[in-house]
Parts: structure tokens; sequence; C-alpha cells
């Protein structure tokens, strides 16, 4: 179900859910403006992706992501699409938008999880994720504090009268519950994620940097918000040599609500294994 409301009212729903119980900024401020240049040609972007997939620390968990011909010969299991490594190395050309979000999600995919940060002027929120074989989250939200898990497509919020299992209802206090839980879904799930990258028209190169000591393409863009009536001022996201998202930041308003909000979203562990069983009391069905 694709959520309707604006951001901010979704966040203020999450609060309202946790505080009836009483139980999603910042700059970078490691980007300077010499950070990342240019790549010069497609040549010195394939030598510095093989350098880049050989020290990445990603490697073991997303080998198979990287396809340096570009065929799409990924051994065994889930593959690129043909052409991503053509397409995303090629600092003059940008990326067709059905293209990023096709090789980004196959990517993912393939690495099946990760660790997110997610940071805005309102929360901090964490989250374990696997995208395959199916959907498992475990995020935490800072403040207001709350916990969300989801397995398939079956998930839960922790109040402090207990745990509450998102669903069809007209309880206000479900709804809440509901509606977190189906956002956590949209923006981390490969589904939600193809289709909202997808988008864009396209993606256009912006140079290289290193983030968190991993080498990272930096795209700009304009995909779609989940929410409606939210409107993008700026977006960028940057890619390791996997393909794999290492980090999206992103500047977004609301006319007559809020204006110029930055959030960014920071992703690691890419591969680590986790474990995420359900509530007690509750089952996967």
């Amino acid at each position: 179900m694709r959520p309707r409301s604006r951001v901010h009212i979704a966040l203020a729903t999450f609060a309202l859910a946790a505080s009836a119980c009483a139980v999603g900024t910042g700059s970078d401020p490691d980007r300077g403006a010499a950070d990342g240049p240019p790549v010069e040609d497609a040549a010195l972007a394939d030598e510095t992706a093989s350098d880049a997939a050989a020290d990445d620390p990603n490697e073991d968990a997303a080998d198979t992501a990287t396809d340096d011909d570009g065929d799409g010969d990924s051994p065994g299991g889930p593959q690129l699409p043909p052409g991503c490594g053509d397409r995303f190395l090629d600092p003059d050309r940008v990326v067709e938008g059905e293209v990023f979000a096709d090789c980004l999600v196959a990517a993912m995919e393939i690495a099946r999880t990760f660790h997110l940060t997610r940071t805005t002027s309102l929360s901090t929120d964490r989250w374990d994720v696997a995208v395959a074989p199916e959907l498992a989250i475990d995020g935490t939200i800072e403040d207001p504090a709350g916990r969300i898990i989801v397995l398939g497509d079956t998930g839960w919020m922790e109040t402090a009268v207990g745990w509450i299992q998102a669903g069809p209802t007209d309880e206000p206090l479900e709804m809440a519950v509901t509606m977190a839980v189906e956002l956590a879904i949209a923006t981390t799930g490969l589904e939600g994620t193809r289709a909202r990258f997808a988008t864009s028209p396209g993606y256009t190169p912006i140079g290289t940097r290193e983030i968190d000591g991993r080498p990272s393409w930096g795209y700009t863009g304009s995909p779609e918000q989940i929410f409606e009536g939210v409107i993008t001022e700026s977006f960028e996201i940057w890619i390791d040599a996997n393909h794999l998202p290492v980090r999206v930041e992103q500047v977004t308003s609301v006319p007559e609500l809020y204006a110029n909000e930055t959030e960014r979203w920071d992703y690691r562990d890419w591969g680590e294994p986790f474990e995420v069983e359900p509530p007690a009391g509750f089952d996967e069905g």
C-alpha cells in the first residue's frame, strides 16, 4: 500500500503512536568543496572501479554484484542486468532512471543484507535490513523511542503497552502502527526502492569521493518522493564499485509546512548476517 500523507505528518503520526502508548539533519561535515575529483574518462573510471573493488570491505558480501565487462554474467543466483558496468562507469553519460534502478536493486538483492542509518532533524533511525530471500527488518527510532520488526509482509511496532501487529483496522493507534510499518517496507524493500529510483528520468555523474573509507561514485537525480506533496530541492546518491548504495543525501520542502529539510541515509555492512525474530507471543503469519 502506497503511503499518501506528507512526510512530516507520517513522522508526527509515528510520534503520536509512541507517545500515546508512552513508549524520521544534518549536513555532511566530512564533505568539502574539493571532495571527489571528477573521473576524467571511462578508462580511468574502469581502473578506479577495479581498484575500489579490490579494496572494498563489502567485496566479499557482494562480489557477484561486480560485473566489470557489463554483460550481466554474475555466477549463480540473482544477476546484474546486462550493461550495468558500461553505463555506470562512463563519467560523461547520464544513466537512464530505469537502468539505474534495475542495477541498484539487482546489486542489493545479490548482497541481501545491510545496515541503514537515516538521519533527519527529527530523529535518527537505525535499521538492519535483509531484502532477500525475503524481507526482514529490525529498526529502531531514537526520538521518539520505538522499534519496528518486519518479516515478509507481516510487521509489528513496540509500544509501552506491548507489541502491536500492523493490519487493517479502524483504531487510530493501530492505524498509526500500520502506517509506520508500511513506511519501513516502502523505504527499504526492493520493490519500493526500484519503483522510487525508476521515476527519475536519469542520473547525472558528479564525480568520486571517499565515504567512510569507501570509494564512491556520485549521481544527482530527481526521483519522486514516497509522500505526496513533498518537493525535492536536491538529491544525490553515492554508490560503490559493486553498484551498492553508500549514501543518499536529499533536501526536501513541503509548501506551508516546512522548507529545506536535510535527510541523509548511510548504508554499510552489506552482506553481514543477522537474525530477526517475531516479537514474543507472535508468529510470522
